[in-house]
């Protein structure tokens, strides 16, 4: 079923589909996610770091965060970020791709 864990880690089998990992495959689960604030979308998901196909970077940090399961890596874009500090219950690598600056005002 979509609500069920076929392998056991943590990730439903919906949002393992969405996400384009297997769902009978644990160690399948991680991905990289992408944030931009040049043309990030906080509609996209996330999954591309340019727009395509109807996938694109988030526009926040906290946005790709908040999609991201432990162990997946969030991809930040050069560029301000204008948004508060990150919170989440998930253990995820932040990998910036040159400056990024997070500016909370």
């Amino acid at each position: 079923t979509a609500a069920g864990d076929f392998d056991g880690d943590a990730v439903n089998n919906l949002r393992e589909y969405q996400r384009g990992t297997n769902p009978t495959n644990a160690l399948s689960v991680n991905v990289t996610l992408y944030a931009s604030s040049l043309i990030g979308s906080n509609v996209y998901d996330g999954l591309s770091a340019t727009v395509t196909n109807g996938h694109g970077p988030k526009l926040n940090i906290q946005a790709a965060a908040l999609d991201a399961v432990s162990g997946d890596n969030v991809s930040i874009a050069e560029g301000t970020y204008r948004e508060a500090i990150l919170e989440t219950d998930t253990s995820i690598n932040l990998v910036p791709n040159g400056v990024a600056t997070v500016d909370p005002n």
